[in-house]
C-alpha cells in the first residue's frame, strides 16, 4: 500500500505488474509442485500435466483480463470466480469430463494455451492504448504517467 502511495505509478500499471508476478508465480508452483510428486512416486515429470494447467492458467489469465476491462469494480472477481469454481466442480464431479480433459493431445494443449496468451496480450495492449492515450478537440496525444 505504501509503494501505491508513493510511486506514480497508475491503478493499471499496478494492476499488470501483480497480473505478472501471479502469472510467473504460479508457473513456478506447478512446475515445483509435479517435480515434487515425479519425487516421491519415483516418476518422470508428467509434462502433459503442466501443459494443461498453463493451458489453464493463460485461458484463466486472458479472461479474467478482458472481464476486468469490461465490468466495472469488485463484480468482475466475483464472476470470474463463480465461473471457474462451477467449471472446476463440473469436471471434478464428472469422470468422464475429467478423462477427456486428461487425454487432451499436446498440440491442442499448446493451440489453446496460445489463444490464451494471445487473448492476454492484446487485453494488455488494449489497456495500455486507453491508459496512455489522450484525445482533447481531435488531437490525439500520448501521456506516461511512469
Amino acid at each position: 500500500m505504501e509503494i501505491e502511495l508513493t510511486c506514480k505509478i497508475t491503478a493499471q500499471q499496478l494492476m499488470l505488474t501483480r497480473l505478472i508476478v501471479v502469472l510467473i508465480g504460479n508457473m513456478a508452483f506447478v512446475v515445483l509442485l509435479n517435480l515434487l510428486i515425479s519425487s516421491e512416486k519415483d516418476v518422470s515429470i508428467s509434462w502433459s500435466a503442466i501443459g494443461l494447467s498453463y493451458t489453464q492458467l493463460m485461458i484463466a489469465a486472458g479472461t479474467s483480463l478482458w472481464l476486468a476491462m469490461r465490468v466495472r469494480g469488485g463484480t468482475a472477481v466475483s464472476i470470474f470466480l463463480i465461473v471457474w469454481f462451477a467449471l472446476v466442480w463440473l469436471v471434478l464431479s464428472n469422470p468422464e469430463l475429467k478423462t477427456l480433459l486428461q487425454s487432451i493431445q499436446p498440440t491442442v494443449l499448446i493451440a489453446m494455451a496460445l489463444c490464451g496468451v494471445l487473448l492476454l496480450i492484446s487485453q494488455i495492449y488494449e489497456m495500455a492504448r486507453k491508459y496512455t492515450s489522450q484525445t482533447e478537440r481531435g488531437y490525439s496525444f500520448d501521456t506516461d504517467h511512469g
